[in-house]
């Protein structure tokens, strides 16, 4: 989960599952 906060999702934030958490990992 660390990457997420260098390397944001595609989509976007919060848009999904949470405010940094793609979908791919949840």
């Amino acid at each position: 989960m660390a990457w997420s906060k260098t390397a944001p999702p595609p989509r976007a934030a919060g848009s999904e599952t949470g405010p940094h958490l793609p979908p791919a990992l949840n």
